[in-house]
Protein backbone atom coordinates (compact mmCIF):
# COMPACT_ATOMS: atom_id res chain seq x y z
CA UNK A 1 0.00 0.00 0.00
CA UNK A 2 1.17 3.37 -0.81
CA UNK A 3 1.76 6.03 1.73
CA UNK A 4 -0.40 8.91 1.94
CA UNK A 5 -1.08 12.23 3.99
CA UNK A 6 -4.51 10.67 4.55
CA UNK A 7 -3.20 7.42 6.10
CA UNK A 8 -0.06 5.81 8.46
CA UNK A 9 0.92 2.73 6.64
CA UNK A 10 4.14 1.92 5.67
CA UNK A 11 7.62 1.69 7.29
CA UNK A 12 8.72 4.48 9.44
CA UNK A 13 12.81 5.55 10.14
CA UNK A 14 14.36 7.99 11.65
CA UNK A 15 17.69 9.42 9.97
CA UNK A 16 19.40 9.31 13.18
CA UNK A 17 19.59 6.10 15.73
CA UNK A 18 18.07 7.05 19.43
CA UNK A 19 19.44 7.01 21.76
CA UNK A 20 20.73 3.38 23.13
CA UNK A 21 18.59 3.27 26.31
CA UNK A 22 15.64 3.47 24.03
CA UNK A 23 15.65 0.29 23.43
CA UNK A 24 15.36 -0.18 27.29
CA UNK A 25 12.26 2.31 27.37
CA UNK A 26 10.38 0.64 24.81
CA UNK A 27 10.98 -2.97 24.42
CA UNK A 28 9.51 -3.25 20.68
CA UNK A 29 12.58 -1.41 19.30
CA UNK A 30 14.93 -1.78 17.84
CA UNK A 31 17.66 0.21 16.47
CA UNK A 32 19.25 -0.39 13.07
CA UNK A 33 19.56 0.67 9.74
CA UNK A 34 17.17 0.09 6.70
CA UNK A 35 17.00 0.37 2.75
CA UNK A 36 13.69 2.17 1.55
CA UNK A 37 12.46 2.61 -2.04
CA UNK A 38 8.95 2.62 -3.18
CA UNK A 39 7.22 5.51 -2.50
CA UNK A 40 8.75 7.11 0.13
CA UNK A 41 7.73 10.27 2.13
CA UNK A 42 10.37 12.45 3.85
CA UNK A 43 9.64 14.66 6.86
CA UNK A 44 11.55 16.40 9.18
CA UNK A 45 12.77 13.90 11.42
CA UNK A 46 12.47 10.96 8.97
CA UNK A 47 11.35 9.14 6.57
CA UNK A 48 8.02 6.72 5.89
CA UNK A 49 8.38 3.78 2.48
CA UNK A 50 6.25 1.92 0.81
CA UNK A 51 9.06 -0.69 1.38
CA UNK A 52 11.64 -1.86 3.19
CA UNK A 53 14.60 -3.87 4.61
CA UNK A 54 16.82 -4.30 7.42
CA UNK A 55 20.62 -4.35 6.12
CA UNK A 56 22.15 -4.16 10.03
CA UNK A 57 20.71 -4.12 13.07
CA UNK A 58 22.54 -2.76 16.59
CA UNK A 59 22.58 -4.88 19.55
CA UNK A 60 20.23 -4.07 22.58
CA UNK A 61 21.36 -3.27 25.55
CA UNK A 62 21.78 -6.03 27.83
CA UNK A 63 21.97 -9.81 27.06
CA UNK A 64 18.50 -10.76 28.40
CA UNK A 65 15.77 -12.00 25.87
CA UNK A 66 15.00 -8.89 23.62
CA UNK A 67 19.32 -9.66 22.75
CA UNK A 68 18.40 -13.52 22.13
CA UNK A 69 15.52 -12.87 19.71
CA UNK A 70 17.38 -10.14 17.98
CA UNK A 71 20.32 -12.52 17.50
CA UNK A 72 17.92 -15.52 16.33
CA UNK A 73 15.80 -13.57 13.87
CA UNK A 74 18.80 -11.69 12.22
CA UNK A 75 20.23 -14.90 11.89
CA UNK A 76 17.10 -15.87 9.94
CA UNK A 77 17.07 -12.76 7.84
CA UNK A 78 20.23 -12.49 7.34
CA UNK A 79 21.10 -9.54 8.55
CA UNK A 80 24.22 -8.04 10.36
CA UNK A 81 24.49 -7.16 13.88
CA UNK A 82 26.76 -4.58 15.40
CA UNK A 83 27.20 -2.82 18.20
CA UNK A 84 25.51 0.25 18.65
CA UNK A 85 28.73 2.12 17.92
CA UNK A 86 29.22 0.67 14.93
CA UNK A 87 25.99 1.21 13.42
CA UNK A 88 26.21 4.20 11.70
CA UNK A 89 29.75 2.63 9.50
CA UNK A 90 27.98 -0.44 9.09
CA UNK A 91 25.41 1.25 7.07
CA UNK A 92 27.48 3.33 4.90
CA UNK A 93 28.63 -0.29 3.81
CA UNK A 94 24.67 -0.49 1.92
CA UNK A 95 24.32 2.93 0.71
CA UNK A 96 24.27 6.62 1.88
CA UNK A 97 21.49 8.34 4.15
CA UNK A 98 18.82 10.79 2.25
CA UNK A 99 20.91 14.24 1.33
CA UNK A 100 20.38 17.34 3.74
CA UNK A 101 18.93 19.33 0.60
CA UNK A 102 15.82 16.69 0.32
CA UNK A 103 14.88 16.63 4.42
CA UNK A 104 12.31 19.01 4.84
CA UNK A 105 11.60 21.21 7.76
CA UNK A 106 8.70 20.97 9.66
CA UNK A 107 6.39 23.06 8.10
CA UNK A 108 2.73 21.67 10.36
CA UNK A 109 1.16 25.02 8.56
CA UNK A 110 1.87 24.66 5.03
CA UNK A 111 1.18 20.64 5.05
CA UNK A 112 -1.94 20.91 6.61
CA UNK A 113 -2.78 24.42 4.13
CA UNK A 114 -1.89 22.22 1.41
CA UNK A 115 -4.05 19.56 2.21
CA UNK A 116 -6.64 21.45 2.72
CA UNK A 117 -6.46 23.10 -0.49
CA UNK A 118 -6.84 19.64 -2.08
CA UNK A 119 -3.20 18.77 -2.53
CA UNK A 120 -2.33 14.79 -2.23
CA UNK A 121 0.73 15.62 -0.55
CA UNK A 122 2.73 18.76 -0.03
CA UNK A 123 6.12 19.34 -2.18
CA UNK A 124 8.16 19.55 0.41
CA UNK A 125 6.94 16.51 2.05
CA UNK A 126 6.18 13.77 -0.22
CA UNK A 127 9.53 13.17 -2.59
CA UNK A 128 9.85 9.94 -4.95
CA UNK A 129 12.89 8.08 -4.57
CA UNK A 130 14.36 5.79 -6.57
CA UNK A 131 15.23 2.17 -5.36
CA UNK A 132 18.20 0.39 -4.71
CA UNK A 133 18.63 -1.27 -8.26
CA UNK A 134 17.58 1.99 -9.61
CA UNK A 135 13.87 1.61 -10.65
CA UNK A 136 11.08 3.43 -9.14
CA UNK A 137 8.75 1.91 -6.76
CA UNK A 138 5.10 1.40 -7.05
Amino acid sequence: MLPSGRCSCGVYAYYRPLPRTASVIWPELVAGAVALWGEVQAHATGLRAQHAQAVVLALPMGHGRKRRELLTLAEELGVEVVSPRHLRSAAAVHGGALPHKLKPVADPVGVAAALRWGARTHPLVSTRLRGRDGSEGH
